[in-house]
Parts: structure tokens; sequence; C-alpha cells
């Protein structure tokens, strides 16, 4: 866990084992001139400092900096942000003026050195196993080979600014969150639309996929957490115990995703 404190970054362990989650403190950093935007991998052992000039990762155990390098944007780049992927081994690292890339920290190899055309906001990165996807202030999606650096097909539209994205455990599906309230579904192999879950009044302000991937949660500016399943054969049993009876073929086709629901 993170706190920031007037530029000073205070690191803390959290004892989960009690019915009260214990904080206790195991680092400060304070570096000159204070931290940009800030990430940690997963399992907190680096700490991710975006920067307009320099971005640097720093291991939460020793303090020590591992890894540094100029972004090197466009102007009016100030208010870069960044991510770690999945596995910890790329910094992902977006500009106010579309620009995207991404570092294998462990190389320092530069293999994302790309931008969006338009020169859109980036809202949001996420990656794993070699998929990059960018979410933009103009509602725009965008899958990147990580491998190559090059675009994967065409940018996807959700309807409203990204505000958050999570890739699934499988790297089949990937959830987009929106200013309009809404997240969908994405298939991240043909860039086919799977499925949109409305219900948060306002923006959606985060999404992350349960570790065995069949569950979404989401939580937005109405003060509300949701649990979404994802499991077919969940959706329709309780659909069925809502509606106290069979859905038609309709009615199935209509709210479960898939090919489920067979003929009439």
């Amino acid at each position: 866990m993170l706190e920031r404190v007037n530029g000073t970054l205070l690191l803390f362990d959290v004892d989960q084992s009690t019915p009260v989650p214990e904080l206790t403190e195991v680092r400060t950093l304070s570096p000159p001139g204070g931290f940009g935007d800030i990430a940690l991998n997963r399992d907190g052992s680096l700490l991710a400092d975006i920067r307009v000039d320099r971005v640097s990762v720093i291991e939460t155990d020793s303090g020590e900096e591992i890894f540094s390098a100029a972004p090197e944007f466009e102007p009016g780049s100030a208010g870069n942000i960044g991510f770690f992927d999945a596995e910890g081994t790329h910094l992902l690292v977006g500009s106010p003026v579309g620009g995207v890339k991404v570092w294998n920290i462990e190389t320092g190899d530069l293999v994302v050195d790309g931008s969006h055309s338009g020169s859109p906001a980036i809202r949001s990165l996420v990656a794993a196993n070699g998929l990059l996807a960018t979410g933009t202030s103009d509602s725009t999606i965008q899958f990147w080979d990580m491998t190559s650096g090059d675009r994967i097909g065409s940018p996807l539209v959700h309807g409203g600014d990204i505000t958050a994205m999570a890739l699934s455990p499988d790297r089949n599906t990937l959830a987009s969150a929106s200013t309009d309230g809404t997240v969908k579904l994405w298939d991240t192999t043909s860039g086919d639309e799977k499925l949109t879950l409305g219900g948060h009044r306002g923006l959606v302000t985060h999404v992350d996929f349960h570790p065995d991937g069949d569950k979404l949660v989401t939580s937005g500016v109405d003060g509300t957490i949701r649990v979404w399943t994802l499991d077919v054969d969940e959706l329709i049993d309780l659909a069925r115990r809502r509606a106290t009876r069979e859905l038609t073929g309709d009615e199935c086709r209509q709210y479960v995703p898939g090919d489920s629901c067979g003929a009439d």
C-alpha cells in the first residue's frame, strides 16, 4: 500500500489475516522534487515514478533505482501516466498528446514507440503476455504487439472517454470502462464487442477481473462497487430465477452472450 505525503511516499505492508487489515510502515521514499505519477507492479516489489522528463523504476525493498529513461514525448506532455504489465517486466507510459512507449525494464530496450492518430490523451494502458492495449480521451482503444512494436488492427470505439481497462487472465478479453457509465468487453483476437455492462450512474472509475476470469469488478463515481458474473451458465440461472420462468429464445439471445441459447 502507498500513501503520498508532501512529495514523500510511505510504503506499508498490509496484513489481511486479521478482521481489520493491519498496516506496517516498511519504507519511506523521498526523492528530490518529489514523485510524478506512480505505479506498483502486482506483487508490490517495484515502484514506477513517471515524470515529464524522466521515468524510473525502484525496488521497494531496497529503495534502489534499477531502471531509468527519458520519455522524449512531443511538447505538451505534462501529465504522463505509467503502469506495469501483468508480468512486471515492462513499463508502460502514455502521454496527454497521444504518445505511447513501453520499455523492457530487464534489458532497458524500448519495445514500443508509437502514438494514437489525432493525439488524444492516453488515459489507460494495460498489457500481458506481449499484448498492449491503450485507451484514450477520444473513446478509442488500440491494441499493440509488444514484440514488433506495431499496432494490431483498427482502433475500437467505446462511446465515451476511456477511464480504466483490464485484461482477462487468459488474455482473450479486454474490459474497458468509460465516462458514459458503461463497461464493454472486447475479444482481443477479433476486436469484436462481446458485451456491454450498464448500471453505474456516471463515470466508471475502475475495472478488474477476478483471478479465475469468471467475474468482473467495477466501481464508479456513484459510490457503488459492482461484481459481474461472466460465467454463461450462472448468467442463465440468475436470469431464470429472477424471471421466475424459463427465458424465451429471444430473451436469452438478447441478454446472454455467446451461443448458449440454442434455437427456439
